[in-house]
C-alpha cells in the first residue's frame, strides 16, 4: 500500500471519529453540563482546524457558565489562543 493511501485512510478515520464526537456533543445536556459539552465541541473543532466553529462553541460555553466560575478562565485562554480578544467579566 502506498504512503498516500495510508494517509488517506488515516484521514478518513479521523474525520469519522470527529463526526461521531460532534454528534455525541450535540445531544441535549442539563444546564450544568451544556457549557462543558460546548467547550469539548470547541476542542474537537479546533483540533480539526475548524476555527470559526470552535470560536462559536467556546462563546456558547462562556454564556452558559456562571460569572463566578473559575473555568471561564480556561475557555477564555482557548479563545485567546484562537486570536479572539476576550473582555473579562466585571464582578459586582
Amino acid at each position: 500500500m502506498t504512503s498516500l493511501a495510508c494517509d488517506w485512510r488515516r484521514c478518513c478515520g479521523r474525520v469519522k471519529k470527529t463526526d461521531e464526537a460532534l454528534k455525541t456533543l450535540q445531544q441535549d445536556f442539563s444546564a450544568d453540563m451544556s457549557p462543558l459539552a460546548a467547550d469539548l465541541r470547541g476542542d474537537v473543532l479546533a483540533a480539526n482546524t475548524r476555527q470559526k466553529e470552535a470560536i462559536e462553541a467556546y462563546r456558547q460555553a462562556l454564556k452558559g457558565l456562571d460569572a463566578e466560575s473559575d473555568y471561564r478562565k480556561v475557555i477564555q485562554a482557548k479563545l485567546e489562543a484562537l486570536g479572539v480578544e476576550v473582555q473579562p467579566e466585571t464582578r459586582p
